[in-house]
């Protein structure tokens, strides 16, 4: 089986299965497309639509409905922290797959199938100019290592693997962020010993709390949901959602 080559400059594979057929609608501001059940739309939309991924990051950088962690940043700020992320992401073995571009000479048909080549340094690079102005941004980028490993490795290959795992800690390390810039930087900056302790602009609110089969321990709440917690605990800082029954 011979998959169809790219013939413009927007994608033929659907951005969530990751296959290409009929029925398929593209995005406004991405190269991104997407079958119309797979965007969930029962009939095919207008020229002027915009996908979840776009959308999401619009929010995401809109002065009125971005994050509270993130509008005490400036952009600055915010790509220090967004360059742990890259650090955290090369410590997993098999990053050095996705380190760098794809050598063209030793793959020259990698092109014909991939519309938006993305690497570690690629990343890293956009960082460094300031490109991503939320964490949305930046893992809307990450997610095309996952993307591109599908289509050109295919789902089951052991790259696809390490592609998907690299996506997942940029996820985790993303959502820390989002609970706590301060917190996320101490932890980068500071001594094994001093980063938990130290005072974060957004004070955290100090309780005591207990996973199943432990005594109560004292931790900070990283954030609260609904009538859940995120609380990390003192001493070897492990986490705990539970039900707040404050």
């Amino acid at each position: 089986f011979q998959p169809p080559k790219l013939k413009g400059d927007v994608d033929i594979f659907c951005w969530r299965c990751h296959k290409d057929g009929s029925s398929i609608i593209s995005c406004r501001i991405c190269p991104r497309v997407f079958h119309t059940r797979c965007a969930r739309l029962e009939t095919p939309p207008s020229n002027d639509w915009i996908c979840h991924e776009c959308a999401t990051v619009l929010r995401a950088e809109n002065a009125e409905t971005r994050s509270e962690a993130l509008k005490s940043l400036s952009i600055e700020q915010f790509s220090k922290l967004l360059r742990f992320v890259i650090q955290r992401m090369r410590y997993h073995d098999g990053s050095a797959h996705f380190d760098s571009p794809v050598d063209l000479k030793e793959y020259p048909q990698y092109r014909d199938f991939v519309i938006k080549p993305i690497d570690l340094t690629m990343l890293e690079n956009n960082i460094k100019n300031l490109m991503y102005g939320s964490t949305e941004a930046f893992l809307a980028d990450t997610k095309w290592l996952v993307h591109n490993s599908i289509i050109f490795n295919s789902v089951h290959s052991e790259l696809t693997t390490f592609a998907r795992a690299l996506v997942k800690i940029a996820k985790q390390e993303t959502e820390e962020i989002e609970n706590c810039p301060d917190c996320y930087k101490h932890a980068h900056t500071l001594k094994e010993n001093l980063w938990f302790i130290e005072p974060c602009r957004r004070p955290h609110i100090l309780v005591w709390a207990k996973l199943k089969g432990f005594p109560y321990w004292p931790g900070k709440v990283m954030r609260s949901v609904g009538n859940t917690v995120d609380v990390r605990f003192f001493g070897d800082h492990n986490r705990c959602v539970t039900r707040n029954q404050v």
